[in-house]
């Protein structure tokens, strides 16, 4: 049949009119919406810190961290099942060290002040979590440091009016070296027969401390004398020792030394 020439110019129109249409495989084709945001794997990143808890390793609650040393301090973050989370930065303080801080999991450390410590360990999760722990009673103090007891030995000899005088007795120390390992204290005092009397020798110490070497003053009392003696001695790996000797009023020589062995950390 002959085409109608009234349709031809349509024809060629519509031959020629471009295709908006999406073709298939076109890369700026929108999508239709399936469900999954991308989220997934950050979901299920953060479920590995449900039920997460933190642990200090090191130091554990009582320890002792001899002053101005290096000690290592170690915290882990523990997943539900125990295995430890790498990477989470744990926040270190100090209940009486304000001025102490770290934030890491694992660091050595030499700056805690003197003192007994609460030591808290906190770590903030990405899932919003805090999880803390805490190491009570870390005691950081000098190496020599704590409360010594022995035995202190005086010994006096001389003479009174063609009299010889020869008299000694023993009795218990206590000396304490204080936190810092700078200065010692203490006292002894002992029954000691003199001229036919007898009566108690009381001595007081007042000792300096540098490095192990001690440096100071024993004080006898006894009725009739009342004096200073200069006294040396040293202090290390738990144990004390000391000695005097001078001469007094004269006529008298008095020398005295003591023995001491540490029972405790604990001071004052």
């Amino acid at each position: 049949m002959a085409r109608s020439p009234i349709l031809a110019p349509f024809v060629l129109i519509t031959a020629c009119t471009p295709d908006y249409g999406v073709k298939s495989g076109d890369t700026g084709a929108v999508a239709e919406p399936t469900g999954d945001t991308g989220d997934t794997g950050d979901a299920e990143d953060l479920q590995d810190y449900e039920g997460a808890t933190l642990r200090i390793d090191e130091p554990q609650a009582g320890d002792y961290l001899p002053l101005g040393e290096t000690a290592s301090f170690t915290a882990v973050v523990l997943d539900a099942e125990g295995n430890p989370i790498p990477d989470v930065e744990v926040t270190w303080t100090s209940d009486i060290d304000t001025d102490w801080g770290q934030t890491a999991a694992a660091f050595e450390d030499d700056s805690l002040e003197v003192g007994t410590h609460t030591l808290t360990a906190q770590a903030w999760l990405p899932n919003g979590a805090v999880v803390s722990d805490r190491a009570g009673a870390v005691l950081v103090q000098h190496e020599d440091a704590g409360t010594y007891v022995g035995n202190m030995v005086l010994d006096v000899t001389g003479e009174y009016q063609g009299t010889p005088l020869i008299a000694s007795c023993i009795g218990a120390a206590v000396v304490q070296v204080d936190a810092s390992g700078e200065v010692a204290g203490g006292s002894s005092e002992c029954i000691i027969s003199l001229l036919g009397f007898a009566q108690a020798a009381g001595i007081v110490f007042d000792l300096g401390v540098d490095d192990g070497d001690i440096d100071g003053e024993s004080a006898l009392d006894l009725s009739f004398i009342q004096y200073g003696f200069a006294t040396t001695g040293e202090v290390g790996s738990g144990n004390l020792s000391a000695e005097w000797a001078d001469n007094v009023l004269g006529f008298i020589d008095v020398a005295g030394s003591m023995e001491l062995e540490r029972i405790t950390r604990d001071v004052d």
